[in-house]
Parts: C-alpha cells; structure tokens; sequence
C-alpha cells in the first residue's frame, strides 16, 4: 500500500454492557476517529457502522474495536501496520472463548455448507496446540488465513463493508461474525488473523445486558490533533 493510499479507519464500537476496564482502553486509541454506538441490537448498531462508514468517504477501513475484550492501543497500530503492509482487505484479531476451556475462536473450517449450532461445527483450536512449532510451522507466521474469526478487532477494507451485509447468522441468531465470514468466503475475500494480537475475552456476559434500563447513545470522538 502506497503512501497515497494510507490507511485511515474509522474505529467503532457497538456495546450492550458497561464494561470500564474495556472501554478504558478503547478510548486510549485516540490517534483515529471512533464511533461508539450503545444500546442498539447487534444488528441495528452494525447497520448503523456501515451507514456511518460509507456516508463518510474519507475512511479507508471500518475498524471493529469489540467491548467485551481487552484492546490494547498497540494492538490498532500493529493493525494498521499489516493492513499498509499487505493490503489485505480483512485482517483481525483474536481471543480466548470462555475461562472454562482453552479453544480459541477462529477455525479454517469451511462452514459455508454446515448448519451451524452451538460451538461444536466450528472444530475450534487448542491454545495449547497454537502456541506448539507444529502450528507455527502448519498455519505461518505472524499472519495465516481463516474461514470464520470472531470480530474481536477487525479491519475491514471499505471495498468490503460496501458488499457485505452485516446480517445476523440465518435471521435467528446474534452471529453476525459468522455471516460476515460466510459471505466473504462467497465473494472470495480471504481473511486473516495476526497470530500477534491475542485478545483477553471476557467469556459469556450475556447476563449483564440489562436492555430494561438501556440508555441509547451514538457518540463521535475525533482523533486528537
């Protein structure tokens, strides 16, 4: 990527959960513009990200800063540093599923052609056998292609975000990662993941989401000068 196509994302964050520690480093990334959208249905806050994005011709990528992990500022510049790089049109994070066991949640199984229920279709892999030579050595190193990444942090090229539709997985689910997966798959835009940027996630936090007293917000910061 040259210097006249420098990267500048637009970070967003869509959350359903106060969490401090998270956002106090989400908002440590002050060297872009970010949008937090709160309080809206994955799909409503997605919907709105894209609108946002696309109204705005001045960003190159839309950045996926999740809230319910850890994200180091570091982290965002390694980001861009890949994508200036390579020109990959998406490259991610990734995290720990849950506390109580060690898989991770990216797969290079195909489930384009798989009815997706629960984790198990997914053949998630061992933290364990991630961190051997044997999967340096089968995968690559730092970056290596995935089928499916959970969107922890996601640049996400603005070709991209024009053809995808953010819709959640079958109508019926909050898997709009898994989606987004399939139709890149579809429209043959490879994914991949920095072996660099482990996430902390902080597991199944479904029941802190209090919608009953949700306040709805949409909030612009730019970047400092």
């Amino acid at each position: 990527m040259t210097a006249s196509n420098k990267v500048n994302p637009l970070g967003v964050t869509m959350g359903v959960r106060d969490f401090p520690m998270a956002y106090y480093w989400i908002r440590q990334i002050d060297f872009i513009d970010r949008l937090e959208i709160f309080g809206y249905s994955h799909e409503v806050a997605h919907d709105r990200a894209k609108k946002y994005l696309l109204a705005h011709p001045e960003y190159t990528h839309l950045l996926i800063l999740c809230e319910d992990n850890i994200i180091a500022p570091d982290f965002v510049k390694l980001l861009i540093k890949d994508v200036e790089e390579t020109a990959h049109p998406v490259i991610t994070g990734y995290s720990n599923i849950r506390f109580d066991h060690d898989g991770l949640n990216w797969t290079q199984k195909d489930l384009s052609q798989t009815l997706v229920i629960g984790e198990r279709p997914y053949n998630f892999p061992s933290l364990l056998w991630y961190l051997s030579k044997e999967a340096r050595d089968f995968l690559g190193y730092p970056l290596f292609k995935v089928f499916f990444v959970g969107l922890t942090t996601a640049m996400i090229a603005r070709s991209v975000v024009e053809k995808v539709t953010f819709k959640a997985y079958k109508q019926k689910s909050l898997a709009i990662d898994l989606q987004f997966c399939i139709e890149c798959h579809k429209l043959g835009i490879p994914i991949y993941v920095d072996a660099r940027l482990f996430h902390i996630h902080f597991g199944n936090t479904v029941k802190l989401i209090d919608w009953k007293n949700m306040q709805q917000s949409v909030t612009f910061t730019p970047k400092k000068a």
